[in-house]
């Protein structure tokens, strides 16, 4: 029998009980007030954040970078999420049945696949911006450049291996179903069919162990490259200024980690432990914590990279005083000058640039 005829014949056991349960999976009243007013803050943020990353990163310091592709890969895939993917499930909330398969089920299947797609994508694009950050820093040649169309390459097979992973429960292989809080779509993290465990373990290792296990070999081998460097001829103000941009980069490259196992880890665990035992772990009311932490995910890129990258927030704060194109300084004499992003930067960076070595060449 065909995968699809499964899901269309009629609602599986896990549906029926789900809707026949209702009640016992929404969290309270107060629970749903905390969740709406907690993901009213995620949207704001990220979205105003991502906003302004995709702004500064348009501009001209920023168009020639390695990583800029990658990091406004990410700020696209947040925006999407945010517009299309966590609204549906706030303005479901609303409803007085609330987010449920008998209900619901179009939204549900909308913003499980949705919500699972632009995640697993944004992880996928995190581990081959990893990968991308070793390839040039730890290689011998100074032409780091990755060529236009292998890096339209690259963003698509990010996409795909994204949504391709959230394919399964659209065919019948599992389903899409709320969350042990009741107010979140997501795969049925406890089925009654073998079948849907190993669904699920696919896409803990796919979506989570196979990514984060790239990353920490990536980062540790850039941060030992890094340590393994011989001190550089030139002068000690030179040195010193490499020095201090390649542990710019490792300090930048943690938070990256920190952020990614923060946002994961928990819901992850969760997950796991539901689809082991066959049922959730959690209340509705402390299901919601996990299911926060990794939708919070959208607003901690913006974060890191104002807080560890000097380019990035000296550009930003010329977005934020409309001057991104042109800028005013005012000279010794009183006078006002005008300089646009092509020009050296004022005083306090005019010292001369050091030969380019590959970190700067990515970040």
């Amino acid at each position: 029998m065909n995968a699809c005829n499964l899901s269309t014949q009629a609602p599986s056991t896990s549906q029926t009980m789900l809707g026949s349960q209702e009640p016992q999976l929404r969290p309270n009243n107060t629970g749903i007030v905390a969740y709406i007013v907690v993901m009213a803050v995620i949207l704001a943020v990220g979205f105003v954040g991502n906003v302004l990353t995709i702004l500064v990163l348009s501009c001209h310091e920023h168009k020639n970078k390695n990583i800029t592709p990658f990091m406004m890969n990410l700020a696209i895939a947040d925006i999407i999420i945010i517009v299309f993917g966590y609204p549906v499930v706030v303005a479901a909330n609303f409803t007085s049945s609330g987010l449920n398969v008998r209900n619901s089920r179009t939204q549900c299947i909308w913003s499980g696949f949705i919500n699972g797609s632009v995640g697993i994508a944004s992880i996928a694009n995190l581990t081959m911006m990893s990968l991308v950050m070793y390839s040039a820093i730890s290689k011998v040649s100074n032409s780091t450049k990755i060529p236009r169309s292998k890096m339209i390459g690259i963003i698509i097979f990010t996409w795909v291996y994204g949504v391709m992973a959230m394919v399964p429960p659209l065919v019948g292989w599992n389903e899409f179903v709320p969350g042990a809080s009741g107010i979140s779509c997501c795969p049925n993290w406890s089925p009654e069919t073998k079948a849907g465990m190993a669904y699920n373990m696919l896409l803990v290792f796919v979506g989570f162990v196979l990514p984060l296990s790239v990353i920490i070999y990536s980062y540790h081998r850039i941060y030992r490259y890094i340590r393994a460097q011989p001190p550089m001829l030139g002068s000690a103000s030179i040195q010193a200024i490499r020095r201090k941009s390649e542990i710019k980069v490792v300090r930048m490259i943690a938070m990256s980690i920190a952020a990614f196992v923060l946002s994961w880890s928990p819901y992850t665990f969760v997950s796991i432990m539901a689809t082991i035992r066959g049922s959730n772990v959690l209340t509705p009311d402390s299901a919601e914590v996990p299911d926060l932490l990794a939708k919070a995910w959208v607003i901690y890129n913006p974060i890191v990279y104002t807080a560890m990258n000097d380019r990035f927030r000296r550009t930003l704060m010329r977005i934020v005083s409309i001057r991104c194109i042109f800028r005013k300084a005012i000279n010794p004499m009183g006078r006002t000058m005008s300089l646009t992003v092509e020009s050296r930067p004022t005083h306090a960076y005019t010292i001369p640039d050091p030969p380019r070595d590959r970190a700067q060449s990515v970040v």
